[in-house]
Parts: structure tokens; sequence; C-alpha cells
């Protein structure tokens, strides 16, 4: 993902948003890097950083992942749906939403869904699987396949007529 974000558009893309889950402190850490070298070149702090709970842990029992995704729901539509429709209504909460393979971007994609039906705006989405998935999808893929507006496989094993290959983005 950070290969993948560093190659974008920083004018075009601005302010940029990073969603992360709370303790996640490597892609915090990929963020200062990629915003030091890259950000640093088209404006001072012109992104923000918001944490979200994590909606599954690995190895979590099936029986308590629902009470976590509802929280990362509730979480989620409070910032990504509540507070831009009271701060700025008529704006998306972002252009551009790129997600991957943890269980915490269905989450985003069913928020960033709800607010198209509500006819709020209409957020670009797209999702990038995991590299380590050569032959088949992650679950979080299978979920979001049909919701987002391009989804992106790393290995040609995992495409479809749905799924663009496109090497390896990583």
């Amino acid at each position: 993902m950070k290969a993948l974000l560093s190659s974008l558009d920083f004018e075009r893309y601005q302010p940029r948003t990073y969603i992360y889950c709370h303790g996640d402190n490597m892609s915090l850490n990929a963020v200062a890097e990629i915003e030091s070298q890259k950000g640093s070149l088209t404006h001072a702090k012109a992104y923000g950083l918001l944490p979200l709970p994590r909606a599954r842990h690995v190895g979590q029992p099936v029986l308590t992942t629902s009470i976590s995704v509802i929280k990362t729901l509730i979480v989620t539509i409070h910032h990504l749906l509540v507070v831009p429709l009271f701060t700025r209504p008529t704006e998306p909460f972002a252009d551009l939403l790129i997600v991957n393979g943890p269980g915490t971007c269905v989450v985003l994609v069913v928020v960033a869904w709800i607010r198209r039906i509500l006819g709020l705006s209409y957020t670009k989405i797209i999702y990038v699987e995991s590299f380590a998935r050569v032959k088949s999808l992650s679950m979080s893929g299978k979920l979001v396949r049909p919701f987002v507006d391009r989804f992106l496989v790393q290995w040609p094993q995992a495409s479809d007529h749905k799924a663009e290959c496109k090497g390896w983005l990583v």
C-alpha cells in the first residue's frame, strides 16, 4: 500500500486523510515516511490521520467479531457521515477511497455506500487485494467486491471478470 500511495498525485489529492486502526504503528510510520518524502513537496501538513477501532483481530472468535464490527461501524458513521453532514454537507468526505484487505475496509466501504444511497456524495472506491492472496480472494475482498468501482489484484491467478490484475502494486 505504501508504494501505491507514494505514486499518487499529491497535488490533486489534498488534503489526504489516512484512516488506520488503533495500534497500527506500522501504518503510522509508513504515512510519516510518505508524507516526509512526497508530502513536503506540496503543502505543509496537507494530510490528516483518522484512527478507527479494529473491526476484527486476527484469531478473534466469530461470536465477538460482530460486536467489534458494530463498534467500528458506529465510529466510522460518526466520522465519515455525521460530522461531514453537519460541517460540510455538500462536499464528499473523500474524492477517492483506496482500501486494502483488513476487515475495517469493509466497514469503510459500507459507510461510503450509505452516503451514496442517501445522495450525499459519490466517493470513488478502489480495493487493492493483498499481495499474499495469490490464488483466492480474502474474505474482505469477497465482501466488498460488488460495491467497489475498481477491484485490483496483484496476481493473474486471482483475477476474473470483475478483478483487474495490475501486477505487483506493493
